[in-house]
């Protein structure tokens, strides 16, 4: 996806919306979406930024109307690995759950990816979301997820 291409498409009900790389202006609304999401503050504004220079077109916004509805964005995360690209985040606000959003904002970073020359993404996912990952074909290879506190 360019940086400047947009894709309109219409929800089951009706509603048309789009999905389109974001500004550089929308990653602070991006970071708050992913705050509110994880309840924690995993990327600062600067590395945002930084990655986001790099690769703007990993960064893809769904939007209804003017309002941030989801993103999908990464970047690649392993120098000894350059053609492997890592998805950070994969968010769909609660309102918009549950209508081929988050399968769309996936297909749009793969067609991406794909054009940028990546030849494998890989990505973690908390353990809710696995049901997700699968209905869209990927396979969960390892499920480990622990807290610091359970560390023996």
């Amino acid at each position: 996806m360019k940086e400047t291409e947009s894709k309109q498409f219409t929800l089951k009900n009706g509603r048309s919306v789009i999905i389109r790389p974001l500004k550089e202006d929308e990653l602070d609304n991006t970071r708050q979406l992913c705050i509110k999401t994880f309840r924690e503050d995993r990327y600062t504004m600067s590395v945002m930024q930084e990655k986001h220079q790099r690769h703007p077109s990993l960064f893809i916004g769904y939007f209804d109307e003017k309002e941030l509805g989801g993103t999908v964005f990464g970047w690649p995360d392993y120098p000894e690995y350059p053609d492997i690209l890592v998805v950070k985040a994969i968010i769909v606000n609660e309102t918009y759950r549950r209508k081929g959003i988050g399968i769309r904002l996936l297909k749009e970073f793969e067609k991406t990816a794909k054009t940028e020359g990546f030849l494998s993404i890989v990505l973690g996912a908390e353990w809710e979301a696995v049901p997700f990952y699968i209905s869209y074909g990927l396979e969960c290879f390892a499920n480990i997820q622990i807290t610091l506190d359970e560390i023996p």
